[in-house]
């Protein structure tokens, strides 16, 4: 949260401009903390302009809306401007203490520039009406996927950064230069970024003045997948493509027309939903990001502990498939999954833990059924096996895309920072 002074007109006093971020999801995520401003006295307003917030959480809105109400209690107004749709109703559903009603001291207005003019205009006692709000266009409304979108991006700047920060210590080049390399490198591989600097970051370092960071490297051909049918060959996708394929071909085995698949974050051990088909909004935004206990690739089969919260964060912790019959009385949920799960008409549901060789958790993929009697389809018929099985040729396709795909990316990297470092000798 950036702010500067805002001097009025004509000795009508002052005013707190605050500049929100992008992405305000956690007061964490704030650049500069969350110490607002406590203006004087003689202060005639703040402005915070959220033109620029695409993701404002429940949390961070509580604290706007707490900041205001110890405004108001000071006589000091305060205007929110250029709120999108979306920012708007998750302030005005935390909103209790009903501040953004048209008698307080809490506006929402449709630009900064809308909100200067009324401090000022309210400061020097003039009557003259602000500019018309109606002639200023209000902001696009954001999508829910954008917003998802942009969390996601959001959980991979630190990552990002970490790997800018070893590339240019490593090889000397510029910050600037470090981004670069790995931004072509993640196009040139056809690999995410954040998938790209997680791998740099984790993986053993290769040695001084080396030529080659794997060189004892033995490079594997790609495990078949019979379900990447119509699509890249096994060779040549990527892991979007072959979980989307991994979904329907489950959903077409278990007779469904609901369900995801989630993928390990190889820095946290968190599930993140990788392709999805039939599930609501509220669905998505809960199950997002599901916490596995620990980080990627720990856990075994014999894990104990509290309810797991749902039947995906089970399959994992177990890494066995989970079968829930009813979920209404399931102890698997835990109350906020359940009532997620049933909000979005899922009643039964089966997830199967994606695998790699060694044990190790690389996703979940699940199925829903909007009626309990219909989970029938997916125990009968050798069903459960069949998925089960298109499980594991994922889970081997996927860590041969991490042993063999990405790691030619890092290689890549190494070569070509090695030949800028040289260059600029």
């Amino acid at each position: 949260m950036h702010g500067h002074i805002v001097r009025l007109p004509a000795g009508a006093g002052w005013l707190w401009l605050l500049r929100a971020e992008q992405i305000l999801d956690r007061p964490s995520l704030a650049p500069e903390g969350w110490q607002l401003p406590e203006p004087s006295d003689d202060c005639s307003g703040v402005v915070m302009d959220l033109s620029p917030t695409l993701l404002l959480s429940a949390a961070v809105a509580g604290l706007v809306v707490d900041y205001a109400a110890g405004l108001e209690t000071r006589g000091v107004p305060m205007w929110l401007a250029g709120a999108s749709p979306t920012v708007e109703g998750v302030l005005r559903r935390v909103d209790a203490a009903g501040l953004l009603g048209p008698d307080r001291r809490l506006r929402l207005v449709p630009s900064a520039e809308v909100a200067v003019a009324e401090v000022t205009s309210r400061a020097a006692g003039d009557a003259t009406a602000s500019p018309d709000a109606k002639a200023i266009e209000p902001p696009r409304p954001v999508s829910e996927r954008e917003v998802r979108d942009l969390r996601r991006r959001a959980r991979g700047w630190p990552v990002i950064a970490q790997a800018q920060g070893l590339v240019q210590g490593r090889y000397g080049v510029s910050s600037q230069d470090a981004l670069a390399l790995l931004k072509e490198t993640s196009k040139r591989h056809n690999i995410k970024l954040r998938s790209l600097a997680a791998a740099a970051t984790s993986v053993t370092a290769p040695q001084p003045s080396a030529h080659e960071w794997f060189p004892l490297r033995a490079r594997r051909p790609a495990p078949p997948l019979p379900f990447l049918l119509g699509g890249p060959s096994a060779a040549k996708a990527n892991p979007t493509e072959v979980t989307e394929a991994l979904l329907r071909t489950a959903l077409e085995t278990a007779r469904s027309d609901m369900g995801n698949v989630q993928l390990v974050d190889p820095t946290t051990g968190d599930l993140w939903i990788a392709a999805q088909r039939g599930h609501t909004v509220d669905f998505l935004d809960f199950f997002d990001n599901v916490p596995t206990g620990g980080p990627a690739g720990t856990g075994s089969a014999s894990s104990v502990g509290p309810p797991p919260g749902s039947a995906s964060r089970l399959a994992a912790q177990r890494r066995l498939p989970v079968t829930v019959l009813d979920v209404t009385t399931d102890p698997a949920f835990d109350a906020d999954a359940r009532a997620a799960m049933l909000e979005s008409g899922c009643r039964a549901c089966h997830s199967v833990p994606v695998m790699a060789p060694g044990d190790q958790l690389l996703g979940v993929v699940s199925v829903h059924y909007r009626r309990r009697q219909s989970i029938d389809r997916v125990l009968s018929g050798g069903r459960a096996r069949a998925l089960q099985v298109s499980a594991e040729q994922a889970g081997a396709w996927l860590y041969w895309h991490r042993r063999t795909i990405v790691l030619d990316a890092l290689e890549d990297l190494h070569d070509r920072a090695r030949g800028q470092l040289g260059a600029s000798l």
